[in-house]
């Protein structure tokens, strides 16, 4: 008996720990689309390649009121696009900051990335549309 109370405690601080992430993620998106501010930034590496998903990680750096931020975002290659990073590595790209905290951006690398957060899609990036979604 006392081992089944202690798996549903557990269970249920799981999933209290959950919404609270999913809820603090929630969050700090929507201060990011309410204090918009878009900057340039440069695509400096890519850290990781997940083969099963086709998702890259990488490391982007931004300069905000004479400030150098480094920012971590994720793209997802279109299948058989193997050669993704060769052609955005060392690239500038726009960038969504929170005015009100600048270290939470992302790199707006795909179309996708744009109407997250509500900014229209420029056409000198139609060229990466074939690469990343």
């Amino acid at each position: 008996m006392i081992d089944r109370v202690g798996k549903i405690a557990g269970i249920c601080i799981l999933l209290i720990a959950l919404f609270l992430s999913l809820r603090n993620g929630k969050k700090i998106q929507t201060t990011l689309v309410n204090n918009k501010f878009i900057t340039t930034g440069f695509l400096e590496e890519k850290l990781f390649h997940n083969v099963k998903a086709n998702g890259e990680i990488f490391r982007f750096t931004y300069v905000y009121k004479g400030v150098k931020y480094i920012g971590l975002s994720s793209s997802y290659a279109l299948p058989g696009n193997v050669d993704l990073t060769n052609r955005i590595i060392n690239r500038c790209f726009p960038v969504v900051l929170d005015s009100t905290n600048p270290q939470n951006s992302d790199i707006l690398l795909s179309e996708r990335k744009f109407k997250e957060y509500e900014i229209e899609y420029p056409d000198s990036l139609n060229w990466i549309s074939s690469y990343v979604y």
